[in-house]
């Protein structure tokens, strides 16, 4: 049934009220992995605070040297009871294939926050191919959760190498880097960039999600570069390791077994956010107006409230710096409640992932908009490169449109007839005149 007032009322579809409910989880879980066919790639991560912390999993295998061209720096083995052990000079190299513990960690200490990049390198030491994730490190010490025991070899492993067994941290003497090499990492990092030389190719496989949703894989020999942010508070988690002729994997889960997901603020591939939110329309009201036979006489125009219903992310995923704005503040105002105030633009710092958020709307309407189907727009934007603009369709009818013609038609027939009636009188009485003064001439 129609409504009889005269502005015939605003009619809302689907006026269902959707609660906002706060989250503070800023962070996006991320899970996959980005598998290399080839050597061609390196790993930069930032440490946490000064700590870059290695973990291992039943064997803590991995190799350090010192440069022969460096006599200024050494190497020295502490004990648990901070007992020297032994000293590593110059172009010696230090080889620990402990195993035996469920979890080993490796705690790298630097004098400040510092990038380490890791590259992989054959390991021609072996007679099967093996390839070891190596870093040239300015550590000032190396700590070993448990102790391992460890090997030194004098410049190969050619000669019977000396043991030091029960090893709890290894300190630099020098300002000569280290290298260290690992057969596996997994690490934990505030930032990092995967450097992909000549660009990704059609052999690597990118395979990362976030939340639900597959994230768009880097353009074949044009994606070089992927970038992720995470926080000190919640460090992102990254494994490096190869397998037997099988390419290299980065694994980005919290957990070795790979169930888990880790968190990230950022993901860019060539700097191009790959977070990018999904913004889905759960109720759009249809705003109708109906026109009384009389409103074309007056120029009044009337306001009246309604809403539109969003939900932006993936559950658990916050979307920040959201800003919701009209493209036609003259017709189209937007609010935080229904009481108001209306504004061209409204911001929220964030907005929690897939949560219905019920944005209330004023819209302004006048009797000079034309009977039929009018479209306002909402420009939606936030972090991660969301923008779209969300659609309103503003319907006004006019069910006395043909009725008004007509009257219209009518009442200017009328008035045609009532002048040409006059015209036509007052013809006579010029005709009339002109006879009367002829009479009398």
């Amino acid at each position: 049934m129609r409504p009889t007032a005269r502005w015939r009322s605003i009619l809302l579809i689907a006026c269902a009220t959707v609660s906002f409910a706060a989250d503070s989880s800023l962070a996006v879980p991320i899970r996959g992995s980005i598998r290399f066919g080839d050597d061609e790639f390196s790993v930069e991560v930032r440490s946490t605070k000064q700590t870059l912390s290695i973990a291992a999993r039943g064997c803590n295998n991995f190799d350090i040297s010192l440069p022969a061209d460096a006599p200024d720096s050494a190497l020295t083995l502490v004990g648990i009871d901070n007992r020297t052990l032994a000293t590593v000079a110059p172009g010696q190299l230090v080889e620990s294939r402990t195993c035996g513990a469920e979890r080993y960690f490796t705690e790298l200490r630097f004098p400040a926050t510092t990038v380490t990049t890791w590259t992989p390198v054959p390991d021609e030491s072996r007679s099967a191919r093996k390839v070891t994730y190596v870093a040239s490190l300015s550590v000032a010490e190396i700590r070993f959760d448990p102790p391992v025991d460890l090997a030194i070899f004098d410049g190969t492993r050619q000669r019977r190498p000396v043991s030091v067994r029960r090893v709890a941290k290894i300190q630099r003497r020098g300002g000569t880097p280290i290298r260290f090499g690992a057969d596996a990492l997994h690490f934990r990092a505030v930032s990092g960039t995967i450097r992909r030389n000549g660009g990704f190719t059609s052999d690597d496989v990118f395979d990362l999600a976030a939340g639900t949703r597959p994230l768009v894989p880097p353009p074949l020999h044009h994606g070089t570069e992927i970038a992720f942010d995470a926080s000190e508070e919640r460090p992102a988690t990254l494994s490096l390791y190869s397998l037997p002729r099988r390419p290299h994997v980065l694994a980005f889960f919290a957990d070795e077994a790979q169930r888990t997901p880790t968190f990230v603020h950022s993901l860019r591939v060539n700097g191009v956010q790959a977070l990018t939110p999904v913004l889905e329309v759960l109720r759009s009201d249809c705003i109708a107006l109906e026109r009384g036979p009389l409103d074309f006489l007056f120029a009044e125009s009337r306001s009246a409230t309604c809403s539109l219903v969003l939900s932006i992310g993936e559950p658990r995923i916050a979307v920040q710096n959201v800003r919701i704005e009209s493209t036609d503040p003259s017709v189209l105002l937007v609010g935080r409640t229904f009481a108001g105030p209306y504004e061209a633009a409204i911001a929220h710092a964030h907005v929690p992932g897939a949560v219905p958020l019920e944005i209330p709307l004023r819209v302004h309407l006048t009797n000079a908009m034309p009977p039929g189907r009018h479209t306002v727009r909402l420009r939606v934007t936030g972090d991660g490169g969301l923008q779209r603009d969300v659609p309103l369709t503003v319907e006004i009818i006019d069910p006395f449109g043909r009725a008004r013609t007509a009257a219209l038609a009518t009442l200017g027939a009328i008035l045609a007839i009532l002048l040409l009636r006059l015209l036509l009188q007052w013809h006579q009485s010029r005709r009339a005149l002109a006879a009367t003064r002829a009479r009398f001439e």
